[in-house]
C-alpha cells in the first residue's frame, strides 16, 4: 500500500471499517449501520417520503416522460453502437463497411484484430511477415527448416456463411512446393467446418497434433 494512502487512513470507531481520510470516516459514521445514533442516508430518508416509484405501473403509450425516455435511451444506444436509423440504413452501411475491407484485403492490408498475438517474423524464403500466434511461428520457421518454397497468403476466397451472408476465407498459407495452402488451427468451429467445405483449392488443415509433430521433429508430410 502507498505510504501516503496508509498514513492518510482511518477506521470508523462503530465498525472499524478504513476509510481514506477524516472526511471520509466522519461521513460513514454519520450513516454507519453500527451507530445507534445514526441518521438516514438522502436515499434512504427519500425512499421514506416515496415509497413507490412515480413510474409503477404507467407505460410509454400512456406516459409522455416514459415515451421520451425510451426514445433517448434507444437513440444513445445507436450513436453509442455507431448503429444507423433504421434497419434498412444499418443494413447499407454494413455493405459499404464489409466493401471497404474487402478492398483493403485485395491491396494485401492484414486485420491486427484476433486473440493472438502477432510476432514479426523473417524467413530467407518468405520475407517479413507476421503470424498469428505460436503455433503459426513455429509452422513457419520448419517450412524453413524443410527448404520449401511457401509464403504467407493473403488471397481470400469466397464462402457463404451458415446465415446466408457472403464473406471471405483467407487460409495461414501457401506453399507452392506443395501446391497447398494450409491452416493453422487450435479450436474448430461449425463456422471453420462451414469455409472448409467450400473450399475448392488444396487445403490442409494443421491442428495440435501435427505442432506436437513439429517440436518432436516428427515432421508431418503433405500425406499425413
Amino acid at each position: 500500500m502507498h505510504l501516503y494512502k496508509y498514513i492518510c487512513m482511518e477506521h470508523c470507531i462503530y465498525c472499524q471499517r478504513e476509510c481514506k481520510n477524516r472526511n471520509s470516516r466522519v461521513t460513514h459514521q454519520r450513516y454507519c449501520s453500527d451507530n445507534p445514533d445514526r441518521v438516514d442516508s438522502p436515499f434512504k430518508a427519500w425512499k421514506k417520503k416515496n415509497p413507490t416509484s412515480w413510474n409503477k405501473g404507467l407505460t410509454k403509450e400512456d406516459t409522455p416522460q416514459l415515451a421520451r425516455s425510451e426514445d433517448l435511451r434507444a437513440h444513445l444506444k445507436k450513436v453509442v453502437m455507431g448503429l444507423a436509423s433504421t434497419p434498412e440504413k444499418e443494413k447499407e452501411r454494413c455493405n459499404k463497411i464489409r466493401l471497404k475491407i474487402n478492398e483493403r484485403y485485395k491491396s494485401g492490408w492484414e486485420s491486427t484484430a484476433g486473440r493472438c498475438k502477432k510476432y514479426d517474423y523473417t524467413s530467407p524464403i518468405a520475407g517479413d511477415i507476421k503470424v498469428d500466434g505460436t503455433w503459426e511461428l513455429r509452422v513457419a520457421r520448419y517450412f524453413d527448416s524443410l527448404g520449401v518454397v511457401w509464403k504467407r497468403n493473403k488471397t481470400r476466397f469466397s464462402y457463404i456463411k451458415p446465415d446466408g451472408t457472403p464473406s471471405t476465407y483467407q487460409p495461414d498459407f501457401f506453399i507452392e512446393d506443395w501446391n497447398t495452402y494450409l491452416e493453422v488451427k487450435g479450436y474448430e468451429t461449425e463456422l471453420d467446418r462451414c469455409k472448409w467445405a467450400q473450399f475448392n483449392e488444396p487445403l490442409l488443415i494443421w491442428k495440435k497434433r501435427e505442432i506436437r509433430k513439429i517440436l518432436n521433429n516428427s515432421h508431418p508430410q503433405i500425406n499425413d
